[in-house]
């Protein structure tokens, strides 16, 4: 009898059929992707590595003379100088790629016996990128994942943004080499390679150094491995291995041992996107030596040989003072020389009427740096600075140091003290301005407050101040980029950045004549600059990223009863006004800190005592010297300039070269300064502050 045929259900006739179908798929993807064997197969060998390493290299000697040759001017020194600018960076960016090439030989070499273990390889090279990518990328990096969610998973992004970074580099030798048998496609990744040396150039121009090593490494490495299979055939690589080896040592040895001259290394750091410089100074280039014979005479500023007390100026100091202060975002000293009086008429007015300071030094390029000494009268690398703030406030701030704020020894001594402020970090918790009884911060975030929400409150406070000696405290962000709060809105950098202190000018003249009106006797201002602004000087825009005179040249204007109107030529600075606002109130200066007070100067008595004054910032150290001579020590890319401000204020001729037996005398202060009045703390170092 037969047997009943059960039909089959649909789903499973289906379920074989969509398992036939994904075994085609998977079938026909095998069949195009190499399988584990194939593909380490494509990696390439240690020889191979080395040489791609070498030919990246190579091709950005190319690109960087190039570079050099069509952004950097013309040196004044002439084309010696220029000759010898690219015969350096020759030597220094091949001799890199070839230590980085023998280095990454070196790592891959013990795996590269079995195709197996030559993935391993790769995992290991990866690792071995760590050390220079933590160099070149580790505080940027770092930056970036705090800045991201308020911070909340830095301990997750910082290692892998740092993973994804070293991985990056054996990955770029892979894909290059993937590409390198296939005689045409192999031009893609060159390509690539070429076109991130070339942009790199033309990007970021005057920051961010260690994105431009890390784009040039990824770069070389994606270039030269897509063509060092075949070249290394064409040349025998195999039977010269150790001829290569030794070509590639010697020439690695001569880079790292031959250090360029001083002038060599400032021509070099012009073109910001050839960085075998950058990867030299800050790894084993050595700072350009004083005699000993100059650091042992070399003086040390004692300030406490300056007078803090004048009693003979009691009588003509009001009993119960009004001072405002405000300082004025990115403020260069030129605005008030006389080319602006028609645009800024009323800080003309100011600095006609009170006594003015063309030349005042701020203390730094950046506002954290040059307020913090201001209100501390103290130099950076005296302070105690540690990382502080959340997300993306979160930066170096001297927020546990100890010294006091002058605006503390005014609050205990009774006077009734308040700031308005239009940046969150400038409150007190950041350690900048502490000790104001009274604090207003327009703003609860990184936006920049309008001059209006700072100074309305302000001019409503000292329309009641009463019979009580008051200090106030205002800063202003108006003249801060992108130079859109003007009344212009299309024009020049330059021109949107005069609109806005236009916009500041008006409000200054508001408390003029607030003061003027209501407190005709007791009423001082003072106006300044926390620090300059770049438009193209020296190759920079903005802030920060310079000590030159166009970042930290800053007008002072002190106006108020019995202050003799002149324009005075003596150097003075930040580090002054805390001594001098101590004074109009009658109390006692610190003995240590290192500016004096201007009292006796703005009531027309004895000058200030000559002194050296000190800007600082990213690891720049500058010493400016009373007959005019000024000093900059970079302690990070290991160069030394030196100017005569008074023959040359554009700061185009570095004498450091040409007349040391004078500027030598000027470095050794500058460094037995520092070598004195640095903080120091087991563990501590000042770090390179963005």
């Amino acid at each position: 009898m037969p047997t009943e045929t059960q039909s089959p259900t649909v789903s499973a006739v289906a379920a074989p059929q969509a398992r036939r179908r994904r075994s085609s798929w998977l079938a026909r993807l095998r069949g195009v992707l190499p399988d584990g064997d194939e593909a380490a197969a494509l990696l390439p060998t240690a020889d191979e590595v080395a040489l791609a390493t070498v030919v990246g290299g190579l091709a950005a000697v190319v690109v960087n003379a190039v570079a050099i040759a069509l952004t950097v001017s013309r040196p004044a020194a002439g084309m010696g100088l220029r000759l010898e600018h690219h015969l350096f960076d020759v030597l220094e960016t091949s001799g890199l790629a070839a230590a980085a090439g023998l280095f990454a030989a070196a790592v891959i070499g013990p795996f590269g016996r079995g195709r197996r273990l030559r993935w391993l390889a790769w995992l290991a090279l990866g690792l071995a990128a760590f050390g220079p990518m933590l160099g070149l990328l580790g505080e940027h990096l770092q930056r970036e994942a705090v800045a991201v969610w308020d911070g909340r998973f830095e301990a997750v992004l910082y290692p892998l943004y740092l993973a994804l970074c070293c991985a990056a580099v054996p990955a770029a030798y892979a894909i290059g080499a993937a590409f390198a048998p296939r005689r045409w496609e192999r031009w893609v990744p060159v390509a690539v390679g070429l076109g991130g040396s070339i942009a790199h150039h033309a990007l970021l121009r005057d920051d961010y150094p260690g994105v431009h090593a890390t784009v040039q490494w990824v770069s070389a490495a994606l270039l030269g491995a897509a063509v060092a299979r075949p070249l290394a055939r064409r040349l025998g690589l195999v039977r010269h291995r150790r001829r290569f080896a030794l070509v590639l040592g010697a020439w690695a040895a001569l880079a790292l041992a031959w250090q360029p001259p001083n002038a060599v290394r400032l021509e070099l750091f012009r073109e910001p996107g050839a960085v075998g410089a950058l990867v030299l100074a800050t790894s084993v280039w050595s700072a350009p030596a004083v005699s000993p014979q100059a650091m042992a005479s070399a003086p040390v500023f004692d300030p406490t040989t300056l007078p803090r007390r004048h009693p003979e100026l009691d009588a003509q100091l009001p009993a119960a003072p009004v001072v405002v202060l405000v300082s004025i975002e990115a403020t260069r000293a030129d605005v008030l020389e006389g080319a602006h009086d028609a645009d800024l008429p009323e800080m003309r007015k100011l600095r006609d009427a009170g006594a003015y300071f063309p030349r005042s030094i701020a203390p730094g390029s950046q506002t954290s740096v040059s307020l913090t000494t201001l209100f501390t009268g103290h130099y950076m690398s005296e302070l105690f600075w540690e990382m502080y703030g959340q997300g993306a406030m979160r930066f170096l701030y001297a927020v546990e140091d100890p010294h006091p704020r002058f605006p503390e020894l005014l609050s205990r001594a009774g006077v009734e003290t308040a700031d308005y402020l239009g940046l969150i970090f400038l409150s007190g918790r950041f350690g900048v301005t502490r000790g104001f009884a009274q604090e207003f911060c327009a703003v609860q975030d990184r936006r920049h407050a309008l001059a209006s929400e700072v100074l309305t409150p302000l001019l409503k406070r000292l329309g009641s101040a009463g019979r009580k000696p008051f200090f106030a405290y205002a800063h202003l962000m108006e003249p801060h980029e992108p130079y859109d709060r003007g009344k212009l809105k299309e024009g020049s950098d330059y021109e949107r950045y005069i609109s806005e202190e236009q916009v500041v000018d008006l409000w200054i003249g508001r408390i003029a004549r607030l003061l003027r009106q209501r407190y005709p006797t007791r009423g001082y201002l003072i106006v300044t600059g926390d620090h300059g602004e770049a438009f193209g000087e020296h190759d920079t825009q903005f802030h920060s990223k310079t000590l030159y005179e166009e970042l930290v040249r800053v007008p002072l204007v002190i106006w108020g009863p019995g202050i003799v109107p002149r324009h005075h030529a003596e150097l003075v600075g930040h580090v002054d006004l805390g001594p001098t606002i101590l004074e109009l109130f009658g109390q006692p200066v610190p003995a240590d800190q290192m500016g004096q007070s201007l009292v006796p100067l703005l009531f027309g008595q004895e000058e200030p005592r000559p002194r050296p004054m000190i800007a600082e910032g990213r690891l720049r150290r500058a010493l400016f010297l009373p007959d005019g001579l000024k000093v900059i020590d970079d302690t990070r890319l290991k160069t030394v300039e030196v100017y005569d401000l008074r023959a040359d204020p554009g700061e185009t001729r570095n004498l450091f070269d040409s007349d040391r037996a004078r500027v030598e005398p000027a470095l050794a202060e500058l460094r037995a300064f520092f070598d004195h009045y640095a903080f120091r703390r087991p563990g501590y170092h000042l770090q390179y502050k963005r």
